[in-house]
């Protein structure tokens, strides 16, 4: 099973390696995996952390906010 390994620099300077199976893969299947993979990093390093208020009312009303 050939596998390519793929090392990218992100934002924030930290590296994300991608290790696929890419028999029988077509070049837009290729393509579109590459967007959703930049779109996941995108979103995650983007991410902040909640106040602790914000993390409090949470915590008390989670079921109610449902």
């Amino acid at each position: 099973m050939e596998k390519s390994k793929k090392q990218e620099k992100l934002s924030d300077n930290s590296t994300r390696t991608c290790a696929c199976d890419i028999n029988n893969v077509s070049e837009k299947d290729k393509a579109d995996f590459e967007t959703i993979c930049n779109f996941a990093d995108k979103f995650v390093s983007s991410q902040k952390d909640m106040s602790a208020e914000i993390a409090d009312i949470v915590d008390k009303h989670f079921w109610e906010m449902l």
